[in-house]
């Protein structure tokens, strides 16, 4: 009788274990990588080297919705390019929407276009991560950008392609 009593109490056990187990939340380490994703992981997940924008048009790359921030970086055919950003306010800290247009000239060879800021200047290494395969800062006013690809993320924000 007293068997039956302690083997009922070591399956119980047993099956608590399992269940505990079994509906432990996963480790933090697992959640904290997902945070840590680069432009160039984004990228990965899409086909690279696909776009291939029309010059002799202007070619228009926009933020997706994100409640931070608002992108919108034209190239236009005559070599000018412009890029206005609108910082969202966040309600939490009172903030309120900031907003900046830049312009400047660019170039372009086989696989990149130069960008060169005229008058005011952005700090551009808040723009980029680093380690990004995209972007490339050249000076305080100038950067690079491999225009091959349809998506890229700048200032934090996903930027795509307009077709």
């Amino acid at each position: 009788m007293k068997l039956r009593v302690i083997l009922k109490y070591v399956i119980a056990v047993i099956f608590t274990v399992i269940i505990i187990s079994c509906a432990k939340p996963k480790e933090k380490s697992g959640s904290v990588k997902a945070y840590n994703i680069s432009t160039k992981d984004i990228i990965a997940s899409k086909a690279l080297d696909t776009a291939n924008p029309d010059f002799s048009k202007t070619i228009e790359y926009i933020g997706t919705d994100n409640g931070f921030a608002f992108i919108d970086l034209k190239v236009r055919p005559d070599n000018i390019f412009s890029l206005y950003m609108k910082l969202l306010g966040q309600p939490e800290t009172n903030d309120t929407d900031k907003q900046y247009t830049f312009s400047g000239v660019w170039t372009k060879d086989s696989s990149k276009l130069y960008f060169t800021f005229l008058e005011k200047k952005p700090h551009m290494e808040s723009f980029f991560e680093k380690g990004d395969t995209i972007f490339e800062v050249l000076s305080d006013s100038s950067f690079s950008f491999r225009y091959k690809y349809s998506e890229f993320i700048f200032y934090g924000v996903t930027c795509e392609l307009k077709e």
